[in-house]
């Protein structure tokens, strides 16, 4: 008789998933980092050494996409994983065709949200409190980046063992290009503050650069609200009036 994948289970995959990218290579990618993140899994529900051997080989598949993101992959197949022994799957394909499909999507949606909107943000949040703080903008750079990444890597792999096959609806581009579009506008307004106490800590004038860096802000958020102007435009125009604001007050 199989045994149920318990919550402690979970938890050590949600522990292992920080190492996915330890064995990183150009063969496989992540798959030997995602073999290791589940093999609590196959502690659990493989009991005979043929089940093991089979489990580790489908495991060692190629398998590529982002760190963050791979957490749902990893719950839904340990959920499959447990229903291909209580129901007795003669093949493993779908769990096989299941991970190779979610590759690109979860890829997308993972270097989107963290890679070039949060990272950036809490990088700037980061600067902008070391300025004033000092050692204290690096303390809130790692609670900004890291306390949301951590609650979501958990978030979503249970969510993908809760659903299994069915997760698949929830992972979609277009369903969080929303999400994404906040961070950038919330970016854009950052890169403004940031400018401002640049030049408030590099020279006098703290008034006239803190007017301008919040009135770069406010413009830059509502330029990209209106999605007439892409956020490259926007950035490169908040560089331009950093460098004439230092220019002005040096």
């Amino acid at each position: 008789m199989h045994e149920v994948v318990r919550t402690g289970d979970l938890w050590r995959v949600w522990w292992r998933s920080f190492f996915i990218q330890g064995s990183w290579n150009f063969e496989r990618m992540l798959a030997l980092g995602f073999c290791f993140a589940i093999l609590p899994i196959a502690r659990r529900v493989a009991r005979t050494e043929e089940q093991r051997r089979a489990f580790l080989q489908r495991h060692l598949q190629f398998f590529n996409t982002h760190p963050f993101t791979a957490a749902w992959v990893l719950g839904a197949v340990a959920k499959l994983e447990q229903q291909a022994v209580a129901q007795n799957w003669t093949e493993d394909r779908p769990i096989r065709l299941f991970k190779e499909r979610l590759c690109g999507p979860l890829g997308a949606i993972g270097d989107t949200l963290f890679w070039s909107r949060a990272k950036p943000i809490a990088a700037m949040i980061g600067v902008i409190l070391a300025m004033h703080l000092g050692w204290w903008g690096v303390i809130a750079f790692l609670l900004v980046y890291n306390v949301p990444h951590l609650w979501f890597r958990a978030h979503v792999l249970f969510q993908g063992f809760r659903e299994g096959f069915d997760v698949v609806r929830r992972i979609s581009v277009r369903r969080f290009q929303p999400y994404a579009d906040r961070l950038a506008t919330a970016g854009a307004g950052i890169v403004g503050l940031l400018l401002a106490s640049g030049a408030k800590w590099l020279g006098p004038g703290a008034a006239s650069s803190l007017a301008v860096g919040a009135g770069s802000a406010l413009l830059s958020c509502a330029a990209l609200r209106s999605g007439k102007v892409s956020v490259p435009a926007v950035v490169l125009a908040l560089l331009v009036t950093g460098v004439l604001l230092g220019a002005a007050i040096g």
